[in-house]
């Protein structure tokens, strides 16, 4: 769990003790406790103010580093880049076009953008089977996808509100340090 927690510090920036666990699919209480354990440590710290939450530090992103190279069994299967690059590609332009089309949401692009999500299940799924905690991707997606669905017109782009893209931004910056790949423009970069 301890791996599992600071990657999710790492992969969102900053975030309360509840977005970590609710993102690494664990209890509140084990994460509060664990998270203190990191900071501890060295490897996050506790950020004050307007932004507040737990921020990885650069010995805590070093040391994930270190992690993810020691333990390459521990990475999902390389083909899960490719197939998530395809989709992230559609994924954008729905993106884009929803943008463009606000405040309507129209059909076409709800269908499309069930479509994309039927196409990242099996890449989230290939990702769960060695990590389990890649699980809760696919939670957090279904939910973003049925309050868009639903009409909450900020649930597909909104900012910090855990919508689609959000919580598709998350996945895809895990997804890469799972890898241990950089982003390249290939990735959107």
């Amino acid at each position: 769990m301890r791996r599992d927690l600071l990657q999710t510090v790492v992969v969102k920036g900053i975030a309360e003790t509840s977005a970590v666990a609710d993102a690494a699919d664990v209890p509140v209480a084990d994460a509060e406790g664990v998270l203190a354990d990191l900071a501890a440590a060295g490897l996050i710290r506790r950020r004050t103010g307007r932004l507040a939450g737990w921020t990885p530090t650069a010995e805590g992103r070093a040391q994930l580093v270190r992690l993810v190279r020691a333990d390459p069994a521990s990475r999902p299967p390389d083909t899960v880049h490719r197939d998530f690059v395809a989709v992230n590609a559609d994924f954008k332009q729905v993106c884009t076009e929803w943008q463009r089309a606000r405040p309507d949401v129209t059909a076409e692009l709800t269908d499309r953008l069930t479509g994309v999500h039927d196409r990242v299940r099996p890449v989230i799924d290939a990702c769960a089977a060695v990590q389990p905690r890649f699980a809760a991707y696919r939670r957090r997606l279904d939910t973003a996808l049925r309050r868009f669905t639903g009409g909450d017109a900020d649930a597909l782009t909104g900012v910090r509100q855990g919508s689609y893209h959000g919580v598709w931004m998350e996945l895809h910056a895990d997804l890469l340090t799972s890898l241990d790949r950089p982003r390249t423009a290939q990735d959107g970069a």
